[in-house]
């Protein structure tokens, strides 16, 4: 069922005249915010949603939708009874390989509504199936593959209520690694020596954001990041039992994670949006100081602050062998 109106009110009353049942708002799993309308501002909508006594905002997952949010929730849903149940199904189970931020809807107005703090949502679109076939089929057969599904990847980030921006797959790895949020995920590095793909598997991740107040006036930070991870695949012949050889594994996956937060930084930097907390953790430490720089703090400090990343980290586990599969010369 669609309906429309000039409010959310609007057009649950247009809603109401299509069915006999009414609106139960208990039952909201997923929040999907056209892109168009994030870019305008979301206030206005969330306004309805968060006056509602019967939204519980601790469930809802909320995301950007790069597409017609009509047609993402059309999509037929393979395993799940409808694709709002399989959105909410992908958000809670923590997968490996999942490359977006899980953002509950009261994790979002918090952010948006905290001092020094933006919120940010990940990005949901359409996926094009390479299983679907295009063919006759008797009523007998099967149901057939969709022509597309649905893939949340990414980050969009806001200022305020206004989405300005987005952060690709690897930008996000870093907004979560900074954020003690990248639980489960696989990453995969390069190792230059041999020229090789290393993967490895997330086990603990911790992330910190400590201020670095002057007493000439001068505002810094530093980002720590703490992890542990597992090797899932390595292609190449690489004894990882040679403790050398595992030092640079760890130096080299560092070096990514710390690469990859850079990058995230630079779009916080130009668009303005303290997804990261920055101008929070000022706050937290120095109120005062804060009063001072919050009217200035997005357009002054945050694109010129200067922010030392550092990443440590070990890898914890080669799984049930040391030495890689390594075929005699025949």
């Amino acid at each position: 069922m669609v309906g429309s109106g000039r409010t959310l009110a609007e057009a649950r009353n247009e809603i109401a005249s299509i069915t006999p049942r009414r609106l139960f708002l208990a039952h909201t799993r997923v929040l999907l915010l056209d892109e168009a309308l994030t870019r305008d501002g979301v206030s206005k909508v969330l306004d309805h949603l968060i006056r509602n006594r019967e939204v519980r905002r601790e469930i809802v997952w909320i995301f950007v939708a790069v597409d017609d949010p009509i047609v993402i929730l059309d999509v037929p849903a393979p395993i799940a009874i409808c694709s709002a149940d399989r959105i909410d199904q992908i958000m809670r189970a923590r997968l490996p390989g999942q490359y977006f931020p899980r953002v509950r809807l009261t994790e979002f107005l918090r952010e948006m509504e905290a001092e020094g703090a933006d919120p940010f949502a990940p990005l949901i679109a359409l996926a094009s199936n390479e299983a679907f076939q295009q063919v006759t089929r008797l009523p007998q057969d099967p149901s057939p593959e969709p022509l597309h599904n649905i893939k949340i990847e990414g980050t969009g980030v806001f200022r305020g209520d206004r989405l300005v921006g987005f952060l690709n797959r690897s930008q996000t790895q870093g907004l979560l690694f900074a954020r003690g949020e990248a639980l489960q995920g696989r990453f995969v590095f390069v190792e230059p020596e041999m020229d090789c793909l290393i993967t490895v598997g997330q086990l603990r991740n911790r992330g910190s954001v400590i201020p670095r107040l002057g007493e000439d006036g001068r505002i810094a930070a530093e980002i720590r990041v703490e992890f542990e991870v597992f090797l899932e695949q390595i292609e190449c012949n690489l004894d990882v039992g040679q403790p050398d050889v595992m030092q640079r594994l760890e130096e080299l996956l560092a070096n990514q994670i710390r690469e990859q937060i850079y990058s995230a930084l630079a779009v916080s930097r130009r668009t303005g949006s303290d997804f990261f907390g920055l101008g929070s953790a000022v706050h937290r430490a120095d109120p005062a100081r804060w009063k001072e720089v919050r009217e200035r703090w997005r357009d002054e400090f945050l694109p010129t602050i200067d922010i030392d990343v550092i990443v440590e980290g070990r890898i914890r586990d080669t799984g049930t062998i040391v030495k890689p599969l390594e075929p005699p010369l025949r």
